[in-house]
């Protein structure tokens, strides 16, 4: 989360050293040593490790593995959207401004996921939680795709907090939901692939929308439709009962 903030709002400063492509030798350089490092120090490499059963046929039958990972979809193609589409709505503006508010847009996480790790109520399963999380992303993208660009400081955000609470609660599902522990990589796998591949079409559908329409805020048609989706999806989120308890998490081996 930090690594993703500290990207989108201090890259438009990292121009004076060598422009944008010198911006990207900055960015790349650090992601390469953290790359070493983890090769380096990760726990486990030293061990041999048996496979594990996964059951990735059987939950790719699975039509709750579908709505959990339609649910991160959703909140992905608003992040990545966002990230994209926003420079270009505020291309007259300053870099200052910018700069704000895509710090806005991400810093809202840091302080949700610190305040979630203290909760013990199952907000990770609540309707209730997606549907306001997708409201939030609603409100927040639909502020942008009128162009209201001096309040880009107010839906930035509003987006990023119901991106936020989705992508925490969506993230912790495979966990929660898997029917054994062996099946909890192949769930996580399946949420995250089809997640993120849905991710990709908001920046390219975006794209060609602004291409053909020459609308600035087109973009937003798509990330806001993504918004309310997602809100959709939150509200008809099924309804388990024995749903193991986020806390059994802290245990190393209950999250393999």
């Amino acid at each position: 989360g930090l690594g993703a903030l500290a990207g989108a709002t201090l890259s438009v400063y990292l121009l004076a050293f060598g422009g944008w492509r010198g911006s990207f030798v900055v960015w790349a350089v650090l992601a390469l040593l953290a790359a070493g490092a983890w090769i380096w120090m990760a726990p486990g490499r030293g061990s041999l490790h048996e496979p594990l059963p996964h059951g990735l046929g059987r939950l790719v039958r699975n039509r709750e593995v579908w709505h959990v990972a339609a649910l991160f979809g959703g909140q992905s193609l608003v992040f990545y959207g966002g990230i994209t589409w926003i420079p270009f709505l505020l291309s007259g503006s300053s870099h200052a401004y910018l700069a704000l508010v895509l710090f806005l847009f991400q810093v809202v996480s840091l302080p949700l996921t610190a305040i979630l790790a203290t909760i013990q109520r199952p907000w990770a399963t609540s309707r209730f939680w997606y549907t306001a999380g997708g409201l939030l992303m609603s409100v927040g993208s639909l502020g942008l795709m009128l162009g209201l660009t001096g309040l880009a400081w107010l839906w930035a955000p509003l987006a990023g907090l119901g991106t936020s609470m989705v992508f925490a609660g969506s993230n912790a599902l495979p966990a929660l939901w898997a029917s054994e522990r062996s099946e909890v990589a192949g769930y996580t796998a399946l949420t995250l692939t089809v997640g993120y591949t849905f991710a990709f079409f908001g920046p390219l559908l975006g794209g060609l929308l602004l291409d053909h329409t020459q609308v600035i805020t087109s973009p937003f048609w798509v990330i806001t439709a993504a918004a309310l989706m997602t809100a959709v999806l939150g509200a008809l989120l099924p309804q388990r009962t024995g749903v193991r308890s986020l806390a059994t998490l802290s245990d190393p081996t209950d999250s393999i």
